[in-house]
């Protein structure tokens, strides 16, 4: 952990602080980037207990000005769930391109919990390498962030949410196994496969299992299992194992019955000319 964070003297010239932040603003905004609980990444697990009693500010008005930073600010996001604290634009001001700095992002950014940010600290540190100026897209604040008390609907999606952030976890847990840091491009094209073309997240996963086992360790590849399963109508882990079994048994010489639901439907591996 470090024991210092610089502060650039440009801060009280910008000119965001200047006209928009408040005196209690930039104190709690100094605070948020500076506090001993933050890390290379500007991405730290942090609760508002644990900020009011450092701040000396009773929980409400730490949960008060947490909302300011995120919606009238856009400073930071807050997962509320996960207690994680991500700083927008840490990297402008605390990074470089030596190869310890990169090794060092990349080894604490793996322990970020929430999907979203560990997505866009990534993205940006492959810009930060590259050299591109154009910025990663920033995670939005979405509903789940809020700290209010929900409505029963609104709890039901909240669940529903948190669900969705869990199949998403192992969906990149397995990306990066197979392939290597994730891309926020990547993240959402596996997003809609599952949530909107209807393929079981444990099928996508299969797929880039399968891309790794082919030497062929990339999404592009990966996406054309996928789709080329979809187009045989397989959308589910046990159609795409059968179908792989299916393959093995005709590669060795006996070729079993098809269920007779599915005997029209064409072979996955048929589609890849591999029959």
């Amino acid at each position: 952990m470090a024991t210092y964070r610089q502060i650039y003297i440009s801060f009280w010239s910008d000119t965001k602080v200047c006209d928009d932040f408040s005196p209690e603003d930039k104190y709690f905004y100094i605070y948020l980037l500076t506090n001993p609980h933050t890390n290379i990444c500007g991405c730290y697990e942090i609760s508002s207990s644990q900020m009011a009693q450092e701040l000396g500010y009773n929980e409400e008005s730490v949960k008060k000005l947490l909302r300011r930073m995120e919606q009238t600010h856009d400073v930071i996001r807050y997962n509320w769930q996960k207690k994680e604290l991500l700083i927008l634009n840490w990297h402008k001001y605390n990074w470089t391109k030596s190869p310890k700095m990169v090794s060092a992002v990349r080894a604490v950014a793996q322990y970020i919990k929430t999907d979203e940010y560990r997505v866009y600290i990534l993205s940006t540190l492959e810009r930060t390498i590259s050299g591109q100026k154009e910025p990663a897209p920033q995670p939005a604040a979405a509903g789940t962030l809020s700290p209010a008390i929900p409505a029963q609907p609104a709890a039901i999606t909240a669940h529903q949410k948190t669900d969705e952030e869990e199949t998403m976890s192992r969906m990149v847990a397995s990306y990066e196994q197979n392939i290597g840091p994730i891309k926020r491009a990547v993240f959402d094209a596996m997003r809609t496969w599952w949530l909107s073309k209807g393929v079981e997240p444990d099928m996508i996963c299969a797929a880039m299992d399968e891309a790794a086992m082919q030497n062929a360790p990339n999404w592009t590849y990966a996406e054309g299992i996928l789709r080329r399963c979809l187009s045989a109508g397989i959308t589910t882990l046990a159609g795409f194992r059968a179908d792989q079994k299916h393959f093995q048994s005709k590669r060795k010489g006996g070729t079993p019955a098809a269920p007779a639901d599915q005997q029209e439907e064409p072979s996955l591996y048929a589609a890849f000319g591999m029959n």
